[in-house]
């Protein structure tokens, strides 16, 4: 599985500069903050930065990878300065999902629980981080009962 983040930018990236960072352009967000200093969400409605991600997706093919795992989906939950919303997020898995499908991959979704239900049907598997600690290990319960995976890291 081929893990990259699809809804931030990471400055140590090979592709870091494809990003429209023009003033106004609609690429970058709010910084990420933390010890993520370098990073910014993505405007993942952009042209670009869905182009990008196909780049991303594609290259994770030519490596042989059965599945993508795309990171940061969650803007729509943190302060990202380009409105992102849950809608927002839905469509660029929507997206994700056919790119990785066309190329016989099949994707997971990482936390984003919130978008759960409006995708499940799209995604092969699912990568949680502490649902145990949070108390949401629950919100997979029909997802495993369709056979399909989670995995909690």
């Amino acid at each position: 599985v081929c893990y990259f983040s699809a809804g931030s930018s990471e400055a140590y990236r090979r592709d870091v500069g494809c990003f429209n960072t023009n003033l106004g352009a609609g690429d970058y967000g709010c910084n990420y903050g933390g010890a993520y200093g370098d990073e910014f969400w993505l405007n993942t409605s952009s042209i670009e930065v869905r182009r990008i991600m196909q780049d991303r997706i594609e290259r994770a093919a030519q490596k042989k990878c059965s599945a993508i795992d795309p990171d940061n989906i969650d803007a729509y939950g943190n302060n990202n300065g380009i409105g992102a919303t849950e809608s927002d997020s839905v469509s660029f898995m929507q997206f994700l999902a056919n790119e990785a499908h066309s190329r016989g991959m099949g994707i997971g979704l990482k936390n984003s629980l919130e978008i759960f239900d409006s995708v499940s049907s799209i995604i092969d598997f699912a990568v949680n981080e502490e649902c145990v600690k949070y108390s949401e290990c629950n919100t997979y319960t029909n997802f495993l009962a369709s056979g399909a995976p989670v995995v909690n890291i």
